[in-house]
């Protein structure tokens, strides 16, 4: 698209005279009739932004698809359209509102996620017969299954006998049987 320059130039000094305050009402005069009629900017289309050029010129930048966010070009340069990535453009943390976990918590390998009210958090990775337990409204920790005081076939005898498991109580909360 084409720059567009204004020719016409207005120059006025303080205190105004009457004679400035008539050029002030024929630069008013212009501006509104050029709107009015399309010829202040011609050859811009509905969408389109302005843009200075220079100093003294204003050209378009053309309305683009759906879906596209004016991105700076950087100091002294011109804007263009294009879509927002999200390795470059975007900064800080996303709440979970907008489909971020509000946290910066990387994930580890065997982690697991949990809430703790405002945010996603990662568990530590825990070892092998662990099982994770709640803590109610904190973080949920690994334990060992022994430590807890159950008992399982896995670990009291033969695993293709029916056997009971045990609470921490020695109170016998099921039976395991292979079927």
């Amino acid at each position: 698209m084409a720059s567009r320059s204004r020719s016409k130039k207005y120059e006025l000094e303080w205190p105004l005279d009457a004679q400035q305050m008539e050029q002030i009402d024929e630069m008013f005069r212009d501006l509104f009739e050029d709107l009015a009629n399309g010829s202040l900017f011609p050859g811009f289309a509905k969408g389109d932004i302005l843009i200075a050029t220079s100093a003294d010129e204003i050209d378009g930048l053309a309305d683009v698809a759906t879906g596209n966010v004016v991105l700076s070009g950087g100091l002294l340069e011109l804007p263009t359209y294009g879509k927002v990535t999200l390795t470059t453009h975007v900064d800080g943390v996303l709440p979970i509102a907008n489909g971020g976990t509000n946290s910066t918590a990387t994930p580890t390998d065997g982690g697991i996620v949990y809430g703790d009210g405002t945010r996603y958090q990662l568990t530590v990775v825990g070892t092998a017969d662990q099982v994770l337990t709640s803590q109610a409204a904190g973080a949920p920790t690994w334990q060992n299954v022994t430590a807890l005081g159950y008992w399982s076939p896995l670990t009291n005898g033969d695993p293709d006998a029916p056997e009971p498991i045990y609470d921490a109580d020695g109170d016998m909360i099921a039976v395991w049987t292979e079927t």
